[in-house]
């Protein structure tokens, strides 16, 4: 079976989202595993469980079920460009360390995605990134110039949609 036949099969299961929708691109299991055996060697403290590493496409505070519409060809490449420090609800300082991707496909769904089904959008830029690590206050930094040489390619493979919530 093909990934656009797997990724229609698991549309066809999906649930509308009343309340509002979550779409993210799953990075491959080889792109985790890269990702998780890099962090892991450069010793960078609270990492994120490697299964969760993806990049946010939609988070729509603003329901858009029609969006289960959107065609993505899967697999595709974004290669991690930059290493950054986001606020986050999360973790003791509020603060993660992300990859920051250039992945046109990423750009490309999340811009269309709000212009065809009206989803919203919380911030004026879009960022694809995957986030890696939960930092402790003052360490962001340290990671952020550890890591500026890296660039790896990771391969998004998966599409998942949800409400913000997470259901």
């Amino acid at each position: 079976m093909t990934n656009l036949l797997k990724f229609q099969k698991f549309l066809e299961q999906m649930v509308d989202h009343p309340d509002g929708t979550y779409i993210a691109a799953e990075l491959s299991p080889d792109s985790q595993k890269l990702l998780d055996t890099y962090v892991t060697g450069m010793n960078v403290p609270n990492a994120a469980d490697p299964g969760q590493y993806h990049s946010t496409v939609i988070y729509s505070r603003k329901g858009v079920p029609e969006a289960r519409e959107y065609h993505f060809e899967l697999p595709f490449k974004a290669k991690i460009k930059e290493w950054k420090i986001f606020d986050t609800k999360f973790g003791e300082s509020g603060k993660c360390l992300v990859a920051i991707m250039d992945s046109p496909e990423l750009e490309k769904a999340h811009k269309e995605i709000r212009d065809k089904y009206g989803a919203t959008h919380d911030y004026p830029d879009y960022h694809p990134h995957s986030t890696i690590a939960y930092l402790k206050k003052g360490m962001g930094e340290k990671y952020t110039s550890k890591l500026k040489d890296s660039w790896y390619t990771v391969n998004p493979s998966k599409i998942v949609y949800s409400k913000p919530n997470g259901d």
